[in-house]
């Protein structure tokens, strides 16, 4: 099912063999993806910063794809587009929230795409913020 956004992104149905857990479960769109939010730290500080601890091999990735520290907002934006422009999650119930799972393909121009995993969750009444994103 084709999705677009900043970065022609295109999302992925996430199959399984097995059933998913109770707790685990489709949902049709995520709550509130229009007020979806990635903090600036997470991407420049985390997904692109080459000098973090757990964050290296994502940044070797990303600028793989056309993303570097210096425009981080280009990360930014096409993360968001995952979460408004698709229409299916896989969905998790959590101790801190529902957490929101959706594969894109992402990439700047001239850059080669790549398949990413993006979590989000939802806490209470607050917006969807982005936890990880990672190769898949």
């Amino acid at each position: 099912m084709p999705c677009t956004g900043a970065a022609e992104v295109t999302f992925l149905k996430m199959e399984s063999p097995l059933p998913p857990p109770a707790d685990v479960r489709r949902s049709p769109i995520e709550p509130d993806a229009h007020r979806a939010v990635v903090k600036d730290v997470k991407v420049r500080d985390y997904l692109l910063n080459l000098s973090h601890p757990d964050g290296g091999s994502k940044v070797i990735w990303f600028h793989s794809l056309g993303y570097h520290r210096d425009k981080w907002q280009d990360l930014v934006d096409d993360l968001l587009a995952i979460a408004q422009n698709c229409t299916t999650f896989d969905t998790e119930i959590t101790r801190f929230g529902v957490k929101y799972k959706a594969l894109g393909t992402v990439g700047l121009s001239e850059h080669r795409p790549g398949v990413v995993l993006t979590v989000w969750i939802v806490e209470d009444d607050d917006p969807p913020r982005l936890v990880t994103a990672y190769p898949e």
